[in-house]
């Protein structure tokens, strides 16, 4: 998330990055979706992802 915000304060229009432990977090929290909204919104951030064919100057696993 941090980085997400870094990239638009650098000047870019949106950044995304591939989802890990962020769904742990979100899930139970105050405005996160519940019941069948939780299932369609995690099959919907789960289709967000880097291009194939992005370059990164350093990749963190």
């Amino acid at each position: 998330m941090t980085n997400s915000n870094m990239t638009i304060e650098a000047g870019a229009r949106f950044g995304i990055f591939a989802l890990r432990k962020t769904l742990e977090y979100v899930y139970g929290r105050p405005h996160a979706p519940t019941d069948e909204k939780w299932d369609e919104a995690l099959a919907y951030w789960r289709t967000l992802k880097s291009d194939e064919t992005a370059i990164f100057d350093k990749e963190i696993k």
